[in-house]
């Protein structure tokens, strides 16, 4: 008998330097094609940023040089399975209250293939 099992995938690198980030959104990367388990936000540049995932409402802020890692399958939702950041989403950031003056914005995705 097989067992059914899933493998973690990892889409491209999404980034954006710090020349392309001002007080409206700008969106890092394409779309997510695959609904996403774990989310890395990686803000290397010197100031503090707002994060949307529509790209119109403030959803949360993200520190000068610091990282979050946003693990949605941590989370079960009984009966249903995992929470998961959905497919067609996207990656919207903009200054807090300055442009940064150097360094990169980044983003990892990582989703779930069967076996």
């Amino acid at each position: 008998m097989a067992v059914a099992g899933q493998l973690a995938r990892y889409d491209n690198l999404r980034s954006l330097g710090f020349a392309s980030i001002s007080g409206v959104y700008a969106g890092v990367g394409p779309t997510f094609t695959h609904p996403v388990r774990i989310l890395t936000i990686d803000n290397f540049t010197d100031a503090n940023l707002i994060i949307s995932f529509n790209g119109v409402n403030d959803m949360t802020v993200i520190h000068s040089m610091s990282s979050k890692v946003i693990d949605y399958a941590s989370n079960k939702i009984l009966p249903i399975g995992l929470l998961e950041q959905p497919a067609g989403d996207r990656v919207y950031i903009r200054e807090e209250s300055g442009a940064p003056t150097l360094g990169n914005f980044y983003v990892t995705v990582v989703w779930a293939a069967t076996v």
